[in-house]
């Protein structure tokens, strides 16, 4: 059987004669709520369309926020392959020893504890082909505080600003209990050239996200990075507790720290960061301030504050999507006369699908705007799309048509990506579906065009 597929939907691809492709299977297998049958027979016959148009490979994201489940709505389709690097020089926590204190693994930074706490390292081994330690806390603590563990030194893991950063590590409690303690979380410090603090998060893994067990379990948080003068930052675990006495041992796990907005697979590192060829689920949206989610339309924004973060960084993530070969598109369901389906904070990309004057107005790698003719979009609904299919050359198209194109070199490259907002302006529009990456041919408008419209057609969201 294949991942990811029930027994209805197996017999129906058997009686059909034709199982699904394994980029199907592994959406499906990623989805919260099972489709039905049919809804799967829809997505398989979208993505082998894809595939066989030669589609499938030039596009860095495809959202079909037209699904039956909020959850399904904000996955990206599109499976990313790319270098992933653990930041964290020293993963394997090599350089601990048992001890009373014994001693914690070389590189990371003291231990951060107010008097009436000791720390003892009373474990170092493997379990599942992961090396960790055991670390005991216990005592009266003086003043209620917390104990913070960094997971390197000050100036081991350069951090960029605006760049996402995403920890991960696996925890378990396997002595004492949490008597005491008020949080296990963890913070993020950033730091200056000069090792001076720049900038603090301490929710990246908010209590609420981590349930201490007996099992060893993996938890991860992201954070853009804010510090104006950010050159560096520390990851840190945190135990927060009062004035009363605590007991308690940790057993940490496959510490790592990447730059991008997924955890990726761990990477062993001993002394340097190491890094490794990955194929990753990234991009998924985020919802900001409650767009709202209808079955089989897509989501719709309040036109002041709400949209979908793609958590991209296009310009460091995106490996189809280029200064000069680069496609963004989005497909409207609400005929109105502005708001955007798609854009960047900095105006380097956007899509209005419909101007008070019957207009598309995109714009690609440029702040410049590049508009049609009036007359030329009489309705905001379907797949308006910017294309920049050589340096100088850029292109507005409309369900498969090209309607504007012009001579304009680009700029630079968008350094995030929304849904329903571009630049500071929100969307009160509906996106059904959306994609980025490389420049497409005309043939290939009109073919993602008609494969997106065959799949809106059979879930009621076109016509």
């Amino acid at each position: 059987m294949r991942l990811g597929l029930s027994l209805p939907s197996a017999a129906l691809y058997r009686q059909r004669g034709q199982p699904p492709a394994p980029e199907t299977a592994g959406l499906l297998a990623r989805m919260s709520v099972p489709p039905s049958p049919a809804r799967r027979t829809q997505i398989d016959t979208l993505v082998k369309t894809l595939l066989a148009a030669g589609l499938w490979t030039k596009l860095d994201a495809l959202y079909l926020t037209a699904a039956h489940d909020a959850q399904a709505a904000r996955l990206n389709l599109v499976p990313w392959t790319g270098t992933v690097t653990n930041l964290l020089p020293n993963g394997e926590m090599i350089g601990a020893t048992t001890g009373a204190p014994g001693t914690m693994p070389t590189g990371w930074a003291s231990v951060f504890m107010v008097g009436g706490i000791t720390r003892q390292v009373v474990g170092v081994g493997t379990v599942n082909g992961m090396r960790y330690i055991d670390v005991r806390f216990s005592g009266t603590p003086a003043s209620a505080s917390g104990i913070g563990i960094p997971l390197s030194s000050t100036n081991a893991c350069p951090g960029v600003v605006g760049s996402r950063m995403t920890v991960s590590l696996y925890l378990a409690l396997i002595g004492g209990s949490l008597d005491g303690t008020t949080l296990t979380r963890v913070n993020y410090t950033e730091y200056n050239a000069s090792n001076a603090v720049v900038a603090a998060d301490y929710n990246v893994i908010p209590a609420q996200s981590i349930t201490l067990t007996s099992a060893l379990t993996r938890v991860s948080g992201t954070r853009v990075l804010t510090g104006a003068t950010a050159a560096f930052v520390v990851p840190a675990l945190e135990i927060g507790h009062g004035t009363g006495a605590i007991d308690l041992t940790l057993r940490i796990a496959a510490p790592q720290l990447v730059r991008m907005d997924v955890p990726g697979n761990f990477i062993p590192t001993s002394g340097v960061p190491a890094s490794q060829v990955q194929t990753l689920a990234r991009f998924d949206l985020s919802a900001v301030n409650s767009p709202v989610f209808s079955v089989d339309r897509g989501y719709s924004g309040n036109g002041t504050s709400s949209y979908l973060d793609t958590n991209a960084d296009p310009s460091v993530d995106f490996s189809k999507a280029t200064l000069s070969s680069a496609s963004y598109g989005g497909w409207a369901g609400l005929n109105l006369t502005s708001g955007f389906s798609l854009g960047d904070t900095n105006n380097r990309v956007s899509i209005n699908p419909r101007t008070s004057g019957d207009q598309i107005n995109v714009r690609i790698n440029s702040p410049s705007g590049l508009t049609s003719t009036a007359g030329t979009a009489p309705t905001a609904v379907g797949l308006t799309v910017a294309n920049r299919p050589s340096e100088n050359l850029r292109e507005g198209w409309k369900n498969g048509v090209l309607v504007v194109s012009d001579t304009q070199a680009p700029s630079s490259l968008p350094v995030d990506l929304a849904l329903l907002r571009a630049g500071a302006t929100c969307s009160a529009n509906q996106v059904s579906a959306a994609f980025a990456g490389s420049s497409l041919t005309a043939a290939q408008h009109l073919a993602l065009y008609s494969a997106l419209r065959t799949y809106l057609m059979a879930v009621g969201a076109a016509s």
